[in-house]
């Protein structure tokens, strides 16, 4: 047992290792351009604000056999340290965490990241992790008949899908004109079959099989607006082909009330483009609306509506379109109400709106995926092992599921640019915008949001078990809402490979969760990035890291960020750590940790920037148990604010958070 004994501390920079409060500590002089990296979890409230921890302070020089225990807070809860350093018996079985902090020989940052702008694009009105194993080839709907009954700087503006990026395909010209060409003109709305199309009478069925009979390019051009209700499946799309309606409003394509069969089913070795169309009330086992099968499809200017995939004993997938390993352009056209559902909810059904097996899609100018869903996974879109998705000025709102991805469940390669994924919701599981499975690899670059997401387990914004980027992106205002496992990562849950450059996450909230901004269970870099306002919220259960919240053994590198005004209902207003966290050049300011009276907190980790009362309310920068690397960090402004109870242990600047 060490001796107790009490003595006034010897201040030395660079002095030799010490422990606190069973936390080995290390002060290392710091070499002109040495370097390290990185970051963790907000909280907030109001009470006892802590000050900096300047670059080159001293520390005390313990002796040998003892342990070093932070100044000790007056009885009053005032939050004014003692100077004085009071050698006690080392506490068996200490939580063992590991702080370096390493000194800066020049200017401290004082200042914050350049301020990004805030302002959320209005979102339209309209109304876990499964898969991959999706890449059947929809061989039961070969002839339509299906058996089956019934943001280089921070983003400064939102994304505006008016454009074609360069790196999209352009809309293919509609060739009405072509001299070597004779357009067949449907002229009735009837759907009629006499074999015959010609000047006098020309159905849409009659035109399709007069263009299957010609091996040449055909057109389709319309004479009619109004509604086609078709009596049973449309023959295939097998020769190079444009259908040219007059509009998507102006005309209807749908199926009639019985049978079970969707709008057109494609199969060409040509390419084949549909414009000018609204396609509904398909009925089948895969792409209700469309089923894409190995085909170059171009779809512009059209809507697919209200169409569903449905199986009573298989998994329905594509309630509007089936992608089926062919290439799929999609420009300006809604993709809106579609399902993807079994006999029983929940149930077994697949990318309500999209179902992409294996084959490449392309978002583009405008294109919206909205109000569609699923019962198990991507109510708007998913995406399968090997399959290829890019949104390009695109918007996936509104969309829902039973399961997990409510926008979009990705088990390929998805890149989102300038894009929007807002206001999905998992209803039982985790990615309410979007779900990266563990073979997805993700990227959202140029101004691209994901907001106002809900999830009812983890991941209100993203739920990553893969690989994935954010570039000049930002995650705000999503809900994680805990489920029954107290689980949150309200912005991002992070199980994979996460980098982060010049990004926000800011406004999320984890209801009964830990982790407000991130909550990380694998890698993280983060770099010039703001984590802002964000909310570990405890009733039952979480509330830790108000900002980040980290059980990672990887180390995670965090540099240039600014982790400020996080709030957490328990320990670590800005971060919490379990796990091994590098800051380089970060600034944590303005964090809270706060709640309710309580009592028999932990009082060995470090608290720093803000000061340990309670379990409930320790760390208002950041709480950490694992090990803490920190180069020229600046902490302002945080607060651990609780009630009474607890014993008081504060390492660096703050102040208590009361005491017996």
């Amino acid at each position: 047992m060490t001796p107790l004994a009490t003595l006034t501390p010897t201040l030395i920079a660079g002095s030799s290792p010490g422990t606190v409060g069973g936390s080995e500590v290390s002060v290392l002089p710091l070499t002109p351009g040495s370097s390290s990296g990185e970051s963790n979890n907000p909280g907030h409230e109001a009470g006892d604000e802590d000050t900096s921890i300047s670059p080159g302070q001293a520390q005390a020089t313990p002796e040998p056999g003892v342990t070093l225990v932070a100044p000790t807070v007056g009885a009053t809860g005032t939050g004014q340290p003692t100077p004085v350093v009071t050698l006690v018996p080392t506490v068996a079985t200490p939580i063992q965490s590991t702080v370096t902090i390493v000194p800066e020989p020049s200017v401290v940052p004082t200042t914050a990241p350049t301020a990004i702008a805030t302002t959320i694009p209005t979102s339209p009105t309209a109304s876990n992790n499964d898969g991959g194993d999706n890449n059947d080839g929809g061989n039961n709907n070969d002839d339509g008949d299906d058996p089956t009954p019934p943001p280089t700087t921070k983003p400064t503006t939102n994304p505006s899908p008016t454009t074609v990026p360069t790196d999209g395909p352009a809309p293919t010209a509609k060739p009405t004109d072509d001299p070597t060409t004779t357009p067949l003109t449907v002229n009735t709305l009837t759907d009629t079959d006499d074999g015959v199309c010609n000047l006098t009478h020309c159905s849409l069925r009659e035109a399709i099989k007069a263009a299957n009979a010609d091996p040449d390019r055909s057109i389709i051009n319309f004479s009619v607006t109004g509604t086609i209700n078709l009596t049973s499946a449309l023959p295939l799309l097998t020769t190079e082909l444009f259908i040219n309606g007059p509009g998507a409003t102006s005309l209807i394509i749908r199926r009639e009330s019985g049978g079970t069969y969707r709008i057109f089913t494609v199969r060409s070795s040509q390419p084949v483009n549909i414009s000018g169309v609204t396609l509904t009330n398909g009925f089948t086992l895969e792409g209700g609306g469309i089923f894409n099968d190995n085909t170059s499809l171009i779809l512009t200017n059209c809507t697919i509506s209200g169409n569903i995939a449905f199986d009573a004993n298989g998994i329905p997938k594509g309630g509007g379109i089936y992608n089926n390993s062919g290439v799929l352009t999609i420009n300006t056209c809604t993709v809106i109400g579609n399902q993807a559902i079994g006999p029983v909810l929940p149930g077994p059904g697949q990318g309500g709106g999209i179902f992409n097996a294996g084959g490449s899609i392309t978002l583009n100018t405008s294109t919206s995926v909205i109000s569609n869903s699923s019962a198990s996974a991507g109510g708007g879109i998913f995406n399968t092992t090997g399959a290829t998705l890019q949104v390009n000025n695109s918007l996936v709102s509104n969309n829902s599921n039973f399961g997990s991805g409510g926008g979009i469940t990705n088990g390929g390669s998805l890149n989102l640019n300038n894009s929007r994924i807002t206001g999905n919701s998992a209803g039982d599981g985790a990615g309410g915008g979007i779900s990266n499975l563990p073979s997805g690899t993700a990227s959202l670059i140029n101004n691209s949001q994901v907001d106002n997401n809900t999830a009812y387990i983890i991941g209100g914004g993203i739920a990553n078990d893969g690989t994935l980027a954010l570039t000049n992106s930002a995650i705000r205002n999503n809900v994680s809402q805990g489920g029954s496992l107290g689980l949150g990562g309200a912005g991002i849950s992070n199980s994979g490979t996460l980098t982060v450059n010049n990004g926000i996450i800011s406004g999320n909230i984890a209801q009964d969760g830990n982790g407000g901004g991130i909550a990380n269970f694998g890698s993280i870099s983060l770099t010039d990035t703001t984590i802002d306002n964000n909310l570990a919220q405890f009733t039952t259960s979480g509330g830790s890291g108000g900002g980040i919240f980290n059980t990672s053994t990887s180390v995670l590198q965090f540099s240039g960020n600014t982790i400020s005004n996080n709030i957490a209902n328990g320990p670590g207003g800005g971060i919490w750590n379990n796990g091994t966290i590098t800051l380089n050049g970060d600034t944590i300011s303005n964090n809270l940790s706060s709640g309710a009276n309580g009592s028999g907190g932990p009082t060995t980790p470090p608290f720093i920037g803000g000061a340990a009362g309670r379990y409930s309310s320790l760390g208002g920068g950041i709480y950490s148990q694992g090990s803490l690397t920190i180069i020229g960090a600046v902490f302002t402004g945080n607060r651990a604010q609780g009630g009474n109870g607890g014993s008081n242990t504060s390492f660096g600047s703050g102040g208590g958070g009361g005491g017996d």
